[in-house]
């Protein structure tokens, strides 16, 4: 039995000397980050930033121009492109059909907080316009609670009048979801560049590629006229977007009152504010497949009808505001009702972000938006 546990003990070791050596070596070959935030670095304000992930310049942002442009792009995942390249996200697009700088202040899973933050930033820097890409699926939810508890917005918090009990659960959900996606381990080492582990970084990387390779798991997903859709990502999309919990409700109302600071902040630096609402991926599904006459399973209803409940409230209330505000659903329809026809992806399988024909299309209707303030 004793000779077994040495055995055992120098195995272990043996581990670990070669996990070290791995580790050490995959540090000085491979051009970390691998994941979305490895490495990334804490902000007072912003809670954090990326300043090393696909194309991100030294302030944690997408852009190779200085500051200073006459367009604010102000958003999350959406707006920062993620998923395609630089050129190809809609802030760039803009700048090329507008003629005119755009600036993209923009980072995977920042939400309306950060938002409010970067519209005071980008109108400091003389922005003349500000495009705020939001996306009601969960820019009231992801990291809301982490943003609350810096001093920056504990300050702001009485002065703005705002709720601070709606974040705790939510938060719970999106550690609970993150798990049932199966990211586990590879994704809490790397999630906050804590312990960022360049040998785990491999380990996620290699099993996201494999997991797109292997056939589908059908347990796992429910399929729309061939289209699949990961089951606990729509249930977790489903469970966020209820306006009749009360975590939900008070995010919704503190939303409201930032959106009205932004829009008084820039009306007082004579700057023009607008709102480009893009849709969930359940939404434009949910819509054209009930246009083209497909059955459209319960699951995918009830998802993309909770968004779009969601998404008619901010509308209207963008409306009754003096808001300027589009959302980018009839271009993505038309989009998604071409693939569907084509045989093509608008979306890939498990991610809500579209390729890059879907990032042109939310470009067109920013480029609407924005004739339609000039008109107004």
């Amino acid at each position: 039995m004793v000779h077994l546990r040495k055995r055992y003990a120098v195995l272990l070791v043996a581990l670990g000397g070669t996990t070290l050596a791995l580790e050490i070596a995959l540090r000085l070959l491979t051009p970390l980050p691998l994941t979305d935030f490895a490495e990334a670095t804490w902000d007072p304000h912003l809670l954090y930033r990326v300043p090393k992930i696909l194309g991100a310049n030294a302030n944690g942002f997408r852009e190779s121009s200085d500051e200073g442009a006459v367009i604010a792009a102000i958003g999350d995942s959406f707006t920062f492109g993620f998923g395609v390249g630089v050129a190809a996200s809609w802030p760039e697009l803009v700048e090329a059909q507008s003629g005119r700088t755009v600036y993209n202040y923009s980072a995977p899973s920042y939400n309306v907080y950060q938002y409010d933050y970067l519209v005071k930033h980008a109108l400091n820097q003389g922005a003349e316009e500000v495009i705020v890409g939001f996306y009601p699926a969960n820019d009231l939810r992801l990291q809301v609670c982490k943003v609350l508890e810096l001093e920056y917005w504990q300050d702001l918090i009485a002065a703005e009048g705002l709720d601070p009990s709606g974040c705790s659960e939510p938060e719970k959900n999106f550690k609970d979801f993150k798990k049932e996606e199966g990211a586990g381990l590879p994704y809490s080492m790397t999630y906050w560049g804590l312990d960022n582990s360049a040998f785990f970084c491999v380990l996620y990387s290699a099993s996201a590629k494999l997991r797109q390779a292997l056939p589908y798991n059908k347990d796992e997903y429910i399929f729309a006229q061939g289209v699949p859709f990961a089951k606990a990502r729509m249930k977790y999309r489903l469970y966020q977007t209820n306006l009749e919990d009360e975590i939900v409700q008070a995010s919704y109302n503190n939303s409201l009152k930032l959106f009205l600071k932004m829009r008084d902040l820039a009306e007082e630096r004579g700057a023009r504010f607008m709102v480009l609402v893009i849709p969930a991926k359940f939404q434009i599904a949910r819509d054209v497949l009930r246009e083209e006459g497909f059955e459209i399973p319960e699951l995918l209803e009830e998802s993309g009808a909770s968004v779009q409940r969601l998404e008619d409230a901010y509308m209207e209330f963008f409306e009754e505001n003096g808001i300027p505000a589009l959302s980018a659903a009839e271009n993505l329809r038309a989009l998604y009702r071409k693939s569907l026809h084509e045989g093509t992806e608008a979306y890939p399988r498990d991610d809500e972000h579209p390729r890059e024909a879907g990032y042109a299309a939310i470009a067109e209707a920013a480029m609407e938006l924005r004739q339609s303030a000039e008109e107004r």
